[in-house]
């Protein structure tokens, strides 16, 4: 398991990113998820933390998901409008480069 931990810096104040490793007993074997866990006595050589609950699990970020939106594939009028434009900037660049 993985903790990020994002801070600022005591002398230039820019964000800094830290970030550490814990071995953690998970029982149900789940992956890609965002645990919460604590502290518990020694599971195995290694493992000293316990997997409590699930937080939320992880997905892939889609652009529908972010609300991230195609300029081309909002409307059809700007999808023309580019399309034109495109094609004029083709157009000037065989006249005066060809």
């Amino acid at each position: 398991m993985e903790v990020i931990r994002i801070y600022a810096h005591p002398k230039y104040k820019h964000r800094t990113k830290s970030k550490k490793k814990y071995q953690a007993h998970n029982t149900h074997n789940q992956i890609n998820v965002i645990l919460q866990f604590e502290k518990s006595r020694p599971i195995s050589k290694t493992k000293t933390r316990l997997a409590i609950t699930v937080v939320a699990k992880n997905k892939l970020k889609t652009p529908e998901a972010t609300g991230a939106r195609s300029i081309i594939g909002s409307s059809p009028a700007l999808f023309s409008f580019w399309f034109i434009l495109s094609l004029l900037l083709l157009l000037h660049l065989l006249v005066n480069c060809g």
